[in-house]
């Protein structure tokens, strides 16, 4: 590829990418070259291969790459997506209201490392005390039957028998809830529904209570972008990605050129849950790894 030209993996289906996929929103002076692959594919592809000079990133799974010494990447101050969560929480139709109901049960998730589960988790600690090890975690398929090879242990989780997924276990109540990125197939059927009937509402009340909305995926950068050349070249690069993806999601003004003080405390919170929930091995200050724009 020429000088310019860099090897960007993002989530193709995402609204927030739309302007880039479709060309509207520009990179000035680099030639980009977008991927097609699914969003779940473009993390592995980044974080064990090091395809992309540029990715779109899961922050639970980056944290993961940086506690293995595995990370090749370092980081925009831009988020794409942010979210609590709490919509991922599904319950039987005449199941728990609150979550409190949900204290001393046993809860289904298809994996740990996803960052919507972590979050999730995460929230319902700070938002309303319940601790991961208030519930019993049973791993397992949303709706297909299991597969051990796919599941990623944690101590205390319980795999589920291989005939039984998480939707059987919900209907049959061995399971009060799941969480589960997708909604389970029964979910449209009016058999399941959300335990939150107004996730907007809980946002705000997360909000209003840790004063950030959770951080979901980051911008990473390859460190090898600016190793050969100019020594200005990752500089130049850096700027120019940072006007793309701020024209793209641009959700503050002026565009930022370092972290906030929201950003940092969502990202130590991801730190904290990811820590908490058994995902890395020590507290992470994920927010060293960021890039910073000197003024021009």
């Amino acid at each position: 590829m020429r000088n310019n030209a860099l090897k960007v993996g993002l989530d193709p289906a995402a609204p927030y990418n739309s302007g880039i996929y479709s060309g509207s929103t520009k990179f000035p002076n680099l030639d980009v070259h977008l991927s097609t692959v699914t969003l779940q594919e473009v993390f592995q592809l980044a974080l064990n291969e090091g395809v992309y000079d540029v990715a779109e990133l899961s922050l639970a799974r980056t944290l993961m790459a940086i506690d293995r010494g595995a990370c090749e990447y370092r980081f925009l101050p831009i988020f794409p997506y942010r979210r609590t969560r709490l919509d991922t929480i599904y319950v039987q139709a005449n199941g728990a209201r609150t979550v409190d109901e949900l204290r001393g049960s046993r809860i289904g998730v298809p994996r740990f490392d996803q960052t919507a589960i972590m979050t999730a988790r995460g929230v319902l600690q700070d938002l309303y005390g319940l601790s991961p090890e208030d519930v019993k975690w049973v791993l397992g398929p949303v709706d297909e039957q299991a597969n051990s090879n796919s599941l990623i242990s944690e101590t205390g989780a319980q795999s589920s028998a291989p005939e039984k997924s998480l939707s059987d276990q919900l209907h049959s109540g061995s399971i009060s809830a799941l969480i589960s990125l997708r909604p389970p197939n029964d979910f449209h059927t009016g058999a399941f529904r959300r335990l939150f009937d107004d996730v907007a509402k809980e946002d705000k009340q997360y909000v209003s209570l840790s004063g950030f909305l959770p951080i979901m995926h980051m911008i990473g950068v390859h460190r090898r972008i600016g190793e050969y050349g100019a020594s200005d070249r990752r500089e130049t690069v850096i700027r120019s990605l940072m006007t793309g993806f701020w024209q793209a999601n641009a959700a503050v003004d002026p565009m930022p050129t370092s972290l906030t003080k929201q950003d940092r405390a969502a990202l130590a919170a991801a730190s904290r849950w990811a820590h908490a929930q058994g995902l890395i091995s020590r507290p992470i200050e994920i927010d060293q790894e960021f890039e910073m724009i000197v003024a021009a």
